[in-house]
């Protein structure tokens, strides 16, 4: 080993001494690779494309090949996913000032090794084709040069083989453009904490150059050629790891006895993956399954020190840390979870890349077969991303969470169980993505081909003709991003055409695609149709703002209260106009929406901007001509088809307003997903059953939520009658005001008078009765 050591000690001296006596001759050739040409010692230009080239000097290349050759251990290769970052400017600075005050042999020998990097870089440059080449950086100090070197090498070589498909990084040209593409560095949770404090969020910061995901220490950099030890090949897959990115302190290693993931084509030969238990899974879900049993938190804990990366066993553990408010402790297990699902991924599994095949070619290659089956395991697997989504959003780390919502999006679509959907508009505004709702909304159908079988109406391409959340989000956006308050006049510059969806008069959307939020009188006729499609959302988003309905917003244009707003078209007659197949749905997605942006909508001069809107609204209504055309508009949307249909059928039937918010629930679907896997039916074997299955046991064990009550109230029922009801014990508000009738005080009249009625004819037939019995009693008596 210390011969080898010293052959590479000695053979670096050599180069570095070659280097210092050749180096009047350096600047020219630097020059000449630069330019892909070279000169020969007779003085005739030689290019980079003839077929006759110099030798190649002893340079940087050659050491790092001689270190290779004499290296006694394997070396992990470098990461070929993520290019490396351009090495920052203070650094330069810093190493130009230590040259000047080092002596002259130091500088020089300084010098000469910045030299050989560069020629190394236009060489390998040169090897490929010059407009696809990716050069290393320049990367300045004796530590970092090869790390830096490797790296680059490593990128340039991932692009040029992705020659014919397009793109470096997504394979596809144009695979960048789409809504769903996601971006490596967007996933870094330090990168997102450093925006949201103000910092540079590039991946090495100033103060620490080559920082990586947060490691803080003497080894900031991921290096590429790490030192030999007992470790090295249990970490390597480090460097692929983009969700969760690990310190220098937390050597992890792989996990190998979670679910599989397996990968299979669809009819088109896309990719799709699926789950399945391997045989030391069902192994350790057994064990788990025997612990819950229990009901003993310090069992599972104890099982996890044995299995730490247990996938089922961390969730459930985090759901414990949850409901004792330990959010700390609950997040570090749902991270570790996020681990072990990201080192489980298949080889295929890729978000950077496009699947290339089909009509959903530009679609990332992470699309999954979603399965009906509560017990099929991919559910941990999209339990673990929904709850790493929602510790991420919690923490105020909105643009990671979107980032993680598009990653649940393009796996799920056009299924969506988890309702990532309803939090895309949400993280959008809290990360100050304005322009991404009217994106996401206009171009998501169209670009990855999730149209309905046999579309034929523009309606079916539009999210905000779908979903409520996404139209009042698109105008809210537009709002927010102008960051002054609107000009109320241009109220008055908004038309009817402006109101009326253009896709239900078949007109041609192109124009209308990768659109950003919009502006002026444009942004007031989008929340116009919103409230126009959608009235139920309308006063649960009051509810939520706390808006007082008996009085007018401070500095409205309108003096109307919001009672006399909700009384009026289109607002009194919503429940006329709903959709014919999802009313259903919209009610609760309406609800739904409320308690997830209500506090959005709660600043003063946002309810001033909704007020004036819902008065011009209301005041158009007013007039007969434009009332039929509004009313025919209205018409026209019911019954047409909408998008994702199939996610509006089965995904968002059971959604409820109370599963989103500040503390959101588990989506039904999840919650069985957990009791089927966690606590499948046993056979009947004694009195015990019941806490075997987690029937009156701690909520944490069974994973679950309380029991779903069903409504008894209706949201549109009188207030001095809703109080009547809730005296009841079963009685429950609909939120959502579509599942319910509403009670007015005539059908308490009705029913009263009926009360009254029967009750009136059974006193008389009991009065009979009566009568005939006491005349025959007397009869008899009267006889003898």
């Amino acid at each position: 080993m210390s011969a080898k050591r010293s052959r590479k000690v000695r053979n670096r001296t050599e180069a570095v001494e070659h280097d210092d006596s050749s180096s009047s001759e350096e600047t020219s050739l630097d020059a000449q690779l630069a330019t892909g040409k070279s000169a020969r010692p007779d003085g005739e230009v030689l290019s980079a494309e003839s077929d006759t080239q110099p030798p190649a000097r002893p340079g940087f290349a050659a050491l790092a090949a001689s270190d290779s050759e004499h290296s006694d251990a394997p070396v992990d290769p470098p990461s070929l996913a993520e290019p490396p970052p351009a090495a920052p400017q203070q650094s330069i600075l810093c190493d130009s000032n230590a040259v000047e005050g080092m002596p002259a042999s130091s500088s020089s020998k300084s010098a000469a090794r910045r030299r050989r990097q560069k020629a190394a870089a236009a060489a390998a440059g040169n090897e490929g084709n010059e407009s696809r080449s990716v050069g290393p950086p320049a990367a300045v100090g004796s530590g970092d040069s090869d790390d830096a070197f490797l790296e680059a090498t490593a990128q340039a070589m991932a692009c040029q083989s992705n020659e014919d498909m397009g793109s470096c990084e997504g394979g596809i040209a144009g695979f960048a453009k789409g809504v769903l593409s996601m971006h490596r560095a967007s996933f870094s949770v330090e990168n997102e904490r450093r925006r949201a404090m103000g910092f540079t969020s590039h991946r090495r910061g100033l103060a620490g150059a080559g920082a990586v995901g947060g490691a803080t220490g003497p080894r900031q950099k991921r290096i590429a050629v790490r030192a030999r030890g007992g470790a090295e090949g249990h970490i390597a897959h480090h460097r692929r790891l983009f969700l969760v990115t690990l310190s220098d302190e937390e050597a992890w290693p792989r996990p190998d006895y979670n679910t599989a993931m397996v990968s299979s084509t669809d009819s088109l030969g896309a990719a799709i993956f699926d789950f399945e238990d391997t045989q030391a899974s069902g192994k350790g879900l057994e064990q788990l399954r025997a612990v819950l049993r229990a009901q003993d938190p310090q069992l599972l804990q104890d099982f996890l020190q044995q299995s730490p990366f247990s996938l089922d066993g961390l969730l459930t553990l985090a759901e414990y840390h949850r409901t004792q408010h330990s959010h700390e402790q609950a997040f570090s297990c749902i991270r570790r979870a996020v681990y072990a699902v990201e080192c489980g991924f298949h080889p295929a599994f890729s978000p950077f890349s496009a699947l290339g095949v089909g009509p959903s070619a530009l679609r990332p290659c992470v699309a999954v077969r979603i399965s009906d089956d509560p017990a099929w395991p991919g559910w941990s697997w999209i339990r673990a991303l929904w709850a790493f989504m929602q510790c991420l959003a919690s923490q105020g780390m909105h643009r990671t969470a979107l980032e993680v919502c598009k990653l649940l999006l393009a796996a799920m679509l056009p299924r969506d169980p988890v309702h990532a959907l309803l939090y895309f508009d949400y993280c959008c505004l809290r990360s100050r993505q304005y322009d991404w709702p009217a994106r996401f909304a206009s171009s998501l159908v169209p670009q990855y081909s999730l149209m309905n079988e046999g579309a034929s109406n523009n309606a079916e391409l539009r999210m905000d003709l779908a979903l409520p959340n996404f139209a009042f989000s698109i105008a809210l956006s537009g709002f927010l991003k102008s960051g002054k308050p609107l000009d109320m006049t241009a109220l008055n510059e908004v038309s009817i055409d402006d109101v009326v969806p253009e896709a239900l008069h078949g007109q041609d959307l192109d124009k209308f695609a990768n659109v950003d939020a919009p502006s002026g009188p444009m942004l007031h006729a989008q929340l116009m149709r919103a409230l126009l499609l959608f009235p139920l959302a309308l006063r649960p988003l009051l509810e939520e703002a706390g808006a007082r309905v008996s009085v007018p917003p401070a500095g409205s244009p309108s003096h109307k209260s919001w009672a006399e707003l909700l009384g009026a078209a289109p607002f009194a007659d919503g429940a006329d106009f709903r959709h014919e197949r999802h009313a259903s749905v919209h009610g609760r997605l309406c609800g739904a929406y409320a308690k997830q942006c209500g506090s959005l909508w709660r600043a003063d001069i946002v309810m001033q901007w909704l007020h004036a809107v819902a008065s011009r609204l209301v005041q158009m209504h007013e007039s007969a001509v434009f009332a039929k055309q509004l009313a025919a508009s209205r018409e026209a949307w019911r019954s047409s088809p909408l998008c994702i249909i199939e996610s509006l059928a089965k995904d968002y039937s059971e959604l409820l307003p109370d599963d989103v918010g500040e503390a959101p629930r588990l989506p039904p679907v999840l919650d069985r997903a957990a009791q089927a896997r966690l606590h499948p039916p046993m056979p009947q074997t004694g009195w015990d059953d019941a806490a075997w299955h987690g029937r009156g046991g701690q909520a944490w064990m069974r994973a679950g939520v309380a029991e779903r009550s069903t409504p008894t109230m209706s949201l549109h029922t009188p207030p001095l009658l809703v109080f009547f009801q809730s005296l009841l014990p079963s009685a429950e508000l609909d939120r959502s005001g579509v599942h319910v009738q509403p009670m007015f005080w005539v059908d308490v009249g009705y029913y009263g008078a009926s009360a009254i009625w029967g009750t009136g004819v059974f006193i008389l037939g009991l009065a009979a009765d009566a009568a005939r019995l006491l005349t025959g009693i007397i009869s008899e008596f009267w006889k003898k």
